[in-house]
């Protein structure tokens, strides 16, 4: 491979060091100022106008772009917070994580962690839970295929392996919904908070061909699922069969939601131990 020309390599160490500014604030909105440049970057690259201006245009329209990219990558959370102070915490983001990747839906990869280290940043509970259904969205969505377990002669494995995609989401204000009809409102400001549950909900989130599946939960049916999937079978069990309730709950219903969840693709294929002949608990 031919090695690209010296002039070519400080091209795009000046313009990387110009585009890599933060925006400014002026008259009540994000901009994008020259006078804030490098000067010795810009230097190279000439002052005389129109150069600082057309940069000043194209070095906006980039970050109106990753703007709008981590929009989309979590649009709950963006809308409920507000496009400004979203748009402000997204560009602080991105100054401390800089873009690496041609794909503009990757540099919101490490966007949830950086937002829970901030804790200086007031985020209520609703708020966490609004980052919560965003991140399960996108780590569902970009979850590898991986083919579904199946039950061997009415027997069930000691371990269950959850897929990738598999996510799940305690739910206290209706933000399903709302998240599915955030396209109705328009502007900038914050939308509405829904009201909140009378006691909370659960929701699964599994990939199938493509497109996410949203499962309703019962509050111990996602206790169950979140169990199998850090624990073996029997350990799983025994910790919700604590109290006498929750143990004559899943008396009832363990088949059927163990039933749902194999169907829905919850478990990935794998090679385990056997035990049992059915799906019961047995004390």
């Amino acid at each position: 491979m031919t090695k690209a020309p010296d002039w070519l390599s400080d091209f795009q160490t000046d313009m990387s060091s110009i585009l890599a500014q933060p925006l400014t604030i002026q008259s009540g909105r994000l901009c994008s100022d020259p006078a804030g440049f490098p000067q010795d970057s810009l230097g190279r690259l000439g002052h005389q106008d129109p150069l600082p201006r057309r940069l000043a245009v194209y070095h906006e329209q980039r970050w109106a772009r990753f703007f709008s990219a981590m929009q989309s990558e979590f649009p709950l959370f963006a809308r409920l917070m507000g496009l400004w102070h979203f748009n402000r915490l997204a560009e602080a983001y991105l100054l401390s994580h800089p873009p690496r990747s041609y794909d503009l839906p990757q540099i919101a990869d490490r966007f949830a962690p950086y937002v829970r280290s901030r804790t200086e940043m007031s985020r209520p509970a609703w708020l966490e839970e609004a980052l919560a259904w965003d991140e399960a969205h996108r780590l569902c969505l970009a979850a590898p295929h991986e083919e579904d377990w199946q039950a061997d002669n009415g027997r069930t494995i000691l371990q269950l392996t959850p897929k990738t995609c598999l996510q799940l989401v305690e739910e206290r204000w209706s933000l399903l919904d709302l998240r599915q009809r955030l396209d109705s409102f328009e502007g900038d400001d914050p939308v509405p908070l829904p009201a909140q549950h009378g006691s909370s909900r659960g929701w699964a989130l599994v990939q199938r061909e493509g497109r996410i599946l949203t499962i309703p939960l019962e509050p111990l049916q996602l206790r169950l699922y979140r169990a199998l999937a850090e624990s073996p079978l029997p350990d799983a069990l025994d910790q919700l069969s604590a109290e006498p309730t929750q143990l004559a709950t899943l008396e009832v219903k363990l088949a059927s939601w163990m039933q749902l969840s194999r169907d829905a693709g919850f478990w990935r294929k794998h090679e385990g131990h056997m035990i049992g002949s059915d799906l019961k608990h047995s004390e």
